[in-house]
């Protein structure tokens, strides 16, 4: 039987070891009736090796929404999605010293492994701006109301033109 001792600490690890052997694994518990080392070997048909992918199983997860120009943000460094998954929330799976591959997922379903962004290559990029429109709505340059002046009943300049007019009157 093999014993790895976690924590030598600088102590000769091979009184220990002798001690491990002969002494606590013979010796029988009170509760159990059974001595350590025959209470673990009674049910060894139970015991199974680890899978492949164990460091898989010990991956974090970040939630994150896709933006617009399909990139999100993970500790600091930009990544590239799917174009099928903009605007959507997804989750990142990734090892902490974050080197190794990180995994997206969206609704349980994995999308593969978002790539880092080249950030002198997307400088690059010419994007379009959206543009906002204002709806006139049939009403002049002036300001028709609200809560700030409510009551008073006299006209305010709209504050995008307010060079326009003398204010106050």
């Amino acid at each position: 039987m093999k014993i790895v001792l976690a924590y030598s600490g600088g102590l000769d690890t091979s009184i220990i070891l002798k001690w491990l052997q002969e002494t606590y694994h013979q010796r029988k518990h009170h509760a159990t009736g059974q001595s350590p080392f025959a209470r673990f070997t009674a049910r060894m048909q139970c015991l199974r090796t680890a899978p492949a992918n164990l460091s898989d199983h010990f991956r974090k997860t970040a939630r994150r929404r896709v933006a617009k120009d399909r990139t999100l943000i993970l500790n600091g460094r930009l990544y590239e999605a799917p174009l099928s998954l903009i605007g959507k929330a997804v989750e990142l799976l990734y090892h902490e010293p974050q080197d190794g591959p990180v995994e997206i997922v969206c609704q349980g379903t994995s999308y593969g492994f978002v790539n880092p962004v080249d950030l002198h290559v997307n400088c690059r990029v010419k994007r379009e701006r959206e543009r906002t429109t204002l709806s006139d709505s049939g009403r002049s340059g002036r300001y028709q109301g609200g809560g700030l002046w409510s009551g008073r009943g006299e006209e305010r300049p709209c504050p995008a033109h307010w060079w326009r007019s003398p204010w106050p009157p």
